[in-house]
């Protein structure tokens, strides 16, 4: 094993760990793992292989000491303080030691799709799923999202659009179902594939509306958000996640990681926000040649998608144009422009596996 700690031969992984929660190391020796545990840092032993370590145990003032005296191990770092801001600091210094990073707030599932995806070369996203992601509050996310479910709806795929914006629920009035009032269920791993059959009703796709009790926005844990998505893609051909335009959401980051596509409903005006949104996905190894750039609200003098895609490295996907002010819960498309959607969202179901019959030219 090398030092990126890609193991040779295809063999099972030994992983030592230091400082980590008792239900952690029971849920990676679950997953298969050889788990050799520590509750301090080891003065002496074994210095290579794959090493996780906490913030509780190696502050980040000893990141540097920490790999001069493990050289050749693959080390991937925790960092447990609460909050968001301030890590990505940490990150760099990781990144600048060769030492792999995991942000405060996620749990044993996100740890697990990190080991695999870092030591196994596999893939920790869902492939019928798209994220969806709004660049600034207020862009049309939802909307966008929910056009693009009634048009893969209408090319004749069962579609359940997720509500997974923590801080607006996305749907006006009252409601039977919602994100928050399946929390329970969340919290329990008790989503069962039957309770999407209550889910709303609406231009040919099912709807889940987004949390209401915006207190808890940030009490929601990855894990939850990623046992919805999974009971999700059992009931349907595809699964739109709506995750809201704030990245400081377990939603946001779950689906960021879990999503098999992801677009980002932006405009040019708000290009330094989609920069920003840009840099971290990149600091969980979603590349900005992953990103597909949707435009929303989109006049002849504003710079073209693709331009902006081409100077900040994503790709161009779709214009939705300035439709002033709109009540309806998707965009009101012409012709022409439902047209231009269906041959974007032809590509988009041929990556996701689920290929439509091609238009005919000529005909009806």
């Amino acid at each position: 094993m090398d030092r990126s700690g890609v193991l040779k031969g295809g063999s099972g992984l030994k992983l030592h760990v230091v400082g980590l929660e008792p239900v952690t190391i029971l849920g990676l020796r679950e997953a298969g793992y050889e788990v050799i545990a520590y509750t301090e840092w080891p003065e002496t032993g074994v210095k290579a292989g794959i090493w996780i370590v906490t913030s509780f145990v190696v502050s980040v003032s000893e990141l540097t000491h920490l790999r001069l005296r493990f050289p050749e191990a693959a080390i991937v770092y925790w960092y447990q303080t609460p909050g968001i801001a301030g890590w990505q600091a940490v990150h760099a210094l990781c990144l600048q030691q060769e030492i792999r990073f995991l942000r405060p707030g996620i749990g044993t599932a996100a740890l697990l799709d990190a080991v695999q995806a870092w030591f196994h070369h596999k893939t920790a996203s869902s492939p019928h799923v798209v994220g969806v992601f709004g660049t600034t509050p207020g862009i049309g996310c939802t909307r966008v999202a929910a056009t693009i479910a009634q048009e893969i709806a209408r090319l004749g795929k069962k579609v359940i659009l997720l509500g997974m914006n923590l801080f607006h629920p996305g749907w006006e009035g009252e409601v039977a179902v919602s994100l928050d009032g399946w929390r329970q269920r969340l919290i329990g791993r008790m989503l069962q594939p039957g309770d999407l059959d209550r889910l709303i009703r609406t231009h040919g796709f099912a709807y889940l509306p987004g949390n209401f009790d915006l207190l808890s926005a940030l009490d929601y844990t990855e894990e939850e958000m990623a046992h919805l998505l999974q009971v999700a893609c059992q009931q349907a051909d595809v699964v739109i996640a709506d995750c809201g335009a704030i990245p400081e959401s377990a939603a946001w980051f779950c689906g960021m990681q879990k999503a098999g596509l992801r677009i980002l409903v932006t405009h040019p005006q708000q290009w330094r926000s989609l920069r920003a949104l840009i840099g971290l996905a990149e600091t969980m190894e979603v590349p900005g040649g992953h990103l597909f750039l949707c435009g929303n609200r989109m006049r002849g003098e504003d710079m073209s998608l693709k331009q902006l895609a081409t100077e900040t490295g994503t790709q161009p996907w779709f214009s939705f144009p300035d439709k002033g002010d709109v009540r309806d819960f998707t965009l009101p498309l012409g012709r022409r422009e439902q047209d231009s959607l269906d041959e974007a969202i032809r590509p988009l179901l041929a990556v996701l596996g689920e290929d439509t019959p091609g238009k005919r030219r000529g005909g009806l």
